[in-house]
């Protein structure tokens, strides 16, 4: 005796997934773009300091990108 299976998947759902995926892919973007320009800004609000503004911060101008990302953890 033999069987037979089919699966047929629906279209339907494989446009919802795709499309679900997309759209969350697209808000990652929006957020990673949006966190950069703040950091751009906070960046060149540092860089406007002068070294003894800087100082009294506890910040290097060498190191003003590290302080800015320091949340991030690998730079």
């Amino acid at each position: 005796m033999a069987q037979l299976s089919i699966n047929i998947a629906s279209p339907a759902r494989g446009v919802s997934t795709v499309l679900s995926q997309a759209l969350s892919s697209a808000w990652e973007f929006i957020i990673a773009y949006g966190e950069s320009k703040s950091r751009s800004a906070q960046i060149d609000a540092l860089n406007a300091m002068s070294d003894e503004d800087l100082a009294r911060r506890g910040i290097t101008r060498s190191g003003i990108v590290s302080y800015v990302f320091s949340d991030v953890g690998f730079l």
